[in-house]
Order: structure tokens, then sequence, then C-alpha cells
């Protein structure tokens, strides 16, 4: 078998704000693009991992369509996809009651019955569902979905399976003090992950929060770990919102490992440091390279931080399949 390599544009936290637009976003998001551009090798995949928007308006979103329509033609790959996650900042937080929130996310019991008694659970997502229908519905090379709250997309990138399962983390996101309150619908990620074992190929789990870091409540985060870190869990995960790009790997005696890349912001205000990653991905040799990139407002233009852009060991020994 030949080397299978795969190399995943990473972007999380732009935070577009229509009413707060400035030279210093344009300068960012459009160096960006360029930087993108001048990468010297091919990217198979965009992911997305959350707060495209600020304030989870529709002038927002408009601002980031054109930008995410630049950034997949300068990765001058017409068979490359686009997966975009949602984020807290993605919420509409006028739609959703922080006591019901609160309440849901007590016990898994107490979250079941909210997932039950609410139909619309989405309701405080419905202008970044909206907006993300229709833009896919325009560009053919956006393959995320977001009908239920964690999704399966599968694709085939030489003769490999490539799943991503995508958690809406921002599920019961309702104000300031997310912390140590969120959920991830277990039940629909435990389906996935059997859909994506099922087909075979490699699992990439991405979804807004971190794994670690507190945000989940105890019970959530327990089952979550759990779930993720089997052998028949994902092979790594994908992350944002804690605008620091950063890559490790942990494993215990069981068996269980995660590897997770949580990447930084290309926010266009705030005090952060400013970042972006491109991973490449070598199967054959179990390595994942994060090359973390870093915006330099002296000169205006993105960098490689190359300290930071070591490679990982990932155990990837059952995704080495090729389809039939």
């Amino acid at each position: 078998m030949s080397t299978q390599t795969l190399n995943i544009l990473h972007i999380s936290d732009v935070h577009f704000q229509a009413n707060e637009k400035t030279n210093t976003q344009d300068r960012i998001v459009e160096a960006l693009v360029e930087a993108v551009q001048n990468y010297e090798r091919s990217i198979d995949y965009c992911v997305f991992t959350g707060d495209l928007a600020n304030h989870a308006l529709e002038s927002e979103y408009k601002l980031a369509e054109s930008w995410l329509e630049e950034i997949f033609s300068a990765m001058g790959n017409p068979k490359a996809k686009m997966l975009i996650c949602p984020g807290n900042h993605d919420v509409d937080r006028k739609l959703i009651k922080s006591v019901t929130a609160r309440g849901a996310a007590s016990s898994q019991d107490m979250f079941n019955e909210y997932l039950e008694e609410f139909e619309d659970t989405f309701l405080s997502l419905g202008c970044f569902k909206s907006w993300h229908s229709e833009f896919k519905r325009k560009n053919s090379w956006v393959v995320s979905e977001w009908d239920k709250h964690v999704n399966l997309v599968s694709d085939i990138n030489n003769d490999f399976n490539i799943n991503f399962i995508m958690a809406n983390t921002a599920l019961l996101s309702c104000n300031n003090s997310d912390q140590g309150n969120l959920c991830v619908d277990l039940n629909q990620l435990n389906a996935c992950l059997g859909q994506a074992n099922r087909l075979g190929g490699l699992n990439i789990c991405m979804m807004h929060h971190p794994i670690e870091g507190g945000w989940f409540v105890d019970w959530n985060q327990k089952e979550l770990e759990n779930l993720l870190g089997q052998q028949t869990g994902c092979h790594f995960l994908m992350s944002g919102h804690v605008h620091d790009a950063e890559g490790h790997s942990r494993a215990n005696n069981y068996g269980q490992s995660l590897t997770n890349f949580k990447c930084g912001s290309a926010y266009t205000g705030g005090k952060w440091k400013k970042e972006f990653s491109i991973l490449e991905i070598n199967i054959e040799d179990s390595r994942v390279t994060p090359n973390n990139f870093v915006f330099s407002e002296q000169s205006g233009n993105w960098i490689k931080n190359n300290e930071q852009s070591q490679s990982i060991l990932v155990d990837f020994k059952n995704a080495k399949k090729k389809l039939t």
C-alpha cells in the first residue's frame, strides 16, 4: 500500500462582526487567505470549529460566507471539502432560557427529558442553521450536516473512508458562564461512532469546545472521554474555543488514547494571539504534524511557528484499511 497522506486546514473563532468591521479585521482574514494560497501542499479538507459569527446575526454570516469562498479558492484543490461547526457565539442567547439549560445539564435523565420535551432544540442555533443550509446549497464543496446535534459525514479520499463525527457542544450554551455546564448528546455520538466503525477508515471528531478544560458537566465529560478514547472511538479530535493552538496525546493502560488538536483563533479583535493550523496526516507512519501559523502584528502576515509545529504520534493501525 502506498503512503496515505492527508492535509486538513483547521480554522476557528473568527467572530465576524458586521457592526464593528475594521481595517484590522480585513487585514487578518485577507492575510489568512493569502497564507493558505501560498501553502506548498494541496489541502484536502477545511475544518472550521465554531464561532464564525460573534452575535449569531445574519449580517455577520453574510460577511463570513464570501471569506469562506475565498478560503476554498485559495486551497487550490477542486476536490477539497469544507465542514463547519457551530460554537457558543453562533447561539442566539435571547432564544434560550438559562434556567432550563442549566437544569437540563444537572443529570443525564434531565438532559434526556430536555431533548424529548423541546422538539426544536436547535432553536437558539436557528440563524446559523438557516445560513449553513443556504451556503451549502450554493456550494457543493460544503459537506457538513446539522440535521441532528451529532452528525456523521463520510467522504472518500484516495480509497480511504474519512469519517467526520461532528458534535454540537453549544446545545446548552446560554451565557458567559458555560464552563462546567455543557453537554453533548451521547446517544447520537454513540450511534455515529458505531456507523463510522462499520464503514471503516479514519475517524475524526470535530467540535467547538475542547474535551479538557472543564467545559462539560461531570457526568457528560466522563462518558465523552470514554467514548472518544475507545479503540473504536476517534483517531483524533479537532476543537477551538480556547483561542490557543495546541496538540497533545494521552493514553492509559486500558488501551484508550485520545489525541486532541486545539485551534487558535483568527479573531478580528481582542487580546488573544491569532493562530490557525494545517494538519499534515501520515496514516502509514502514524504521525500528525500540526503546522501552526501565528499572525504577526508587525508584518501583517501569518508566519509558521516552527517551535509549535512538531509531529505527534497517533495510533492509526485500525484506520489502515482500504475500501473494497
